[in-house]
């Protein structure tokens, strides 16, 4: 998807960060490209895999561009870190600083942490940002097969007289899939009707709260107001009345300043949405304006 080397970790620099902590610096080095290469390839897999249309596509590439700089960087300062640190089996124990190697030790891990928390969040965030870009109906229809699949699954279960513990499993991944698709209500409802008609059953009888649910969801849909977006800056404000979530989305992993506010704050990470949020009040709504979107 993107063009990337092992040389773009400096192999003299990857060499001098083992150069007083192992005895063997020139392979470590190595180990360093490859694990990079080796992150980049993952990430490019991914962005493979996942985008299809050009839009997904063109946002794969422009992410994969911005993660290969801040990897880079991110390499750059751990190598850094980690070229003050030593072994006293490598420099022999004579006037062997303990304290400030300890020091620079713990230093280099906090680097090694940053990179790696760097790494697992990119690989969260590229495949929720192809996601978003997936078109409607695509959606849709991964969705509707979902529901055929449980509801198929649940007809198995009652045929089978399996455990009722299975049963109300595969009826609350049914509701919870009628609760985030709510327009898809009247298609779950034919799906329902056409497999008791199929396979001669009752999955639900008529007086099942089921029912009573769905109802609730399709009234809700009926009432519920189109969403709305504010912008400051590159961060989105956006109200999902939906969801009923305030949610604040951000381009890129916020610092851990901006992490600890937001939680302090009641702010809530959602990886399904890949946003921060709170539900929709007007005391998130002024937290949001003038707390943390207000430097």
């Amino acid at each position: 998807m993107i063009e990337y080397t092992k040389d773009d970790i400096d192999f003299e620099m990857a060499k001098r960060a083992y150069y007083w902590s192992s005895f063997d610096p020139e392979k470590r080095a190595v180990g360093e490209q490859e694990s990079y290469c080796n992150t980049m390839k993952k990430m490019c897999d991914i962005a493979t895999e996942k985008a299809i249309s050009e839009s997904q596509k063109a946002k794969a590439k422009e992410m994969l561009e911005h993660f290969k700089s801040k990897l880079i960087s991110l390499y750059i300062n751990y190598l850094s870190a980690n070229s003050r640190c030593a072994s006293v089996a490598v420099t022999g124990a004579s006037k062997f600083n303990y304290g400030r190697n300890e020091k620079a030790i713990t230093s280099a891990m906090n680097k090694s942490k940053e990179l790696y928390d760097y790494i697992d969040y990119f690989a969260k965030n590229l495949r929720s940002e192809i996601e978003k870009l997936k078109p409607q109906e695509t959606k849709d229809l991964e969705v509707q097969n979902r529901i055929t699949k449980e509801i198929y699954q649940l007809a198995y279960y009652i045929i089978n007289k399996e455990s009722s513990l299975f049963k109300a499993n595969a009826r609350g991944r049914i509701e919870t899939l009628a609760k985030n698709n709510i327009g898809l209500i009247d298609f779950m409802i034919s799906e329902i009707r056409r497999v008791e008609q199929e396979r001669n059953i009752k999955l639900f009888t008529d007086k099942n709260k089921i029912w009573d649910f769905f109802k609730s969801l399709q009234t809700k849909q009926e009432n519920v107001a189109e969403n709305k977006l504010e912008q400051y800056g590159y961060i989105e404000l956006v109200y999902n009345y939906e969801q009923d979530r305030l949610q604040l989305f951000y381009p890129s992993k916020p610092d851990y300043e901006t992490i600890g506010k937001l939680k302090k704050n009641g702010w809530h990470w959602s990886p399904s949405n890949s946003c921060w949020q709170r539900q929709l009040t007007s005391n998130a709504v002024y937290n949001a304006k003038n707390v943390i979107l207000t430097k």
